[in-house]
């Protein structure tokens, strides 16, 4: 065992089960003290063998990066891998893109369970059967009724129950953001900044929200029928529609002047909502609302 590996073991026995970090920290340290700039270089080198060889299963906080890696390769890569990457080939993507950072000795049983982490870059990804693929969801879907006038916000969750703190980054905390509203009453979906209109089509009972634009003169392209009830300023890049009387059994001194109100057929309606879930189509609203017959 040379000097510097020695040197190596020994930080790992001192710092135990704790962070790689702290690990890094001492070792940086130590580099500004007594050895030579070629034992450094071979410290160095000793690290980055032992930090990527290590147990992910004893210690997995050194590992934040491997999401962001991993993440990366599979947008580079996903035409030509369409249907998910096996984690063999993943492996020699990540080792060939990343030569001083080797694959784990253990991430190929390990990954699964980092996707269980909610780290932000897994969040929406999955392993089935050795393959590695992003999650495909369906358009978000409930129910929504309405006496027939609706206040149409960008940001009305003051008037709600506060969530817990979602992943918003990615698509699984939209969903349940989506999901954990509409339980309380609100429809509060995300649109990016898009400032998106929410058009109506009065004959059959359709609400739109948001639609394509024309490149030339940037007006709304909507199918026949619709009209334009009003717009939402996506400061926050989400909307929220809330029926006027849940909001006033909520909030009895609630005052509607303050507040874009809207009217359409009072009813049940069902809310399908795509954008930010089933990815981005010019060709398809954000979101409707068709009323149930």
């Amino acid at each position: 065992m040379s000097k510097n590996t020695e040197f190596l073991k020994k930080f790992r026995e001192k710092v135990g089960g704790e962070s790689f970090k702290k690990f890094e920290k001492e070792m940086k340290d130590q580099l500004n003290k007594k050895y030579t700039d070629e034992e450094k270089k071979q410290i160095v080198a000793d690290f980055i063998d032992e930090r990527d060889n290590f147990d992910m299963s004893k210690d997995r906080s050194e590992f934040t990066m491997i999401p962001y890696r991993v993440h990366n390769l599979y947008y580079k890569y996903q035409e030509k891998f369409k249907n998910g990457i096996e984690i063999s080939t993943l492996r020699e993507l990540h080792n060939k893109e990343n030569p001083f950072r080797k694959w784990p000795i253990d991430l190929d049983e390990s990954l699964g369970k980092l996707l269980d982490l909610d780290d932000l870059y897994f969040a929406d990804f999955e392993v089935k059967d050795g393959i590695f693929d992003r999650i495909k969801y369906e358009p978000f879907v409930c129910s929504f009724k309405t006496s027939g006038k609706i206040i149409v916000e960008n940001d009305l969750r003051q008037f709600f129950d506060e969530t817990p703190d979602y992943n918003v980054n990615a698509t699984k905390g939209i969903i349940e953001t989506m999901d954990d509203y509409q339980n309380q009453g609100m429809l509060h979906g995300f649109v990016g900044n898009s400032c998106p209109g929410l058009y109506l089509n009065k004959k059959t009972g359709v609400v739109q929200i948001g639609a394509k634009y024309d490149e030339e003169t940037y007006e709304p392209i909507l199918p026949d029928g619709f009209e334009q009830l009003t717009s939402v300023c996506t400061d926050l890049w989400w909307y929220s529609i809330v029926d006027l009387e849940v909001m006033k059994q909520r909030h009895p001194d609630f005052n509607e002047e303050d507040y874009e109100v809207v009217e359409i057929p009072a009813g049940t309606y069902t809310l399908e909502h795509s954008y930010g879930v089933v990815g981005y189509n010019e060709d398809v609203p954000f979101a409707t609302l068709k009323l149930m017959k």
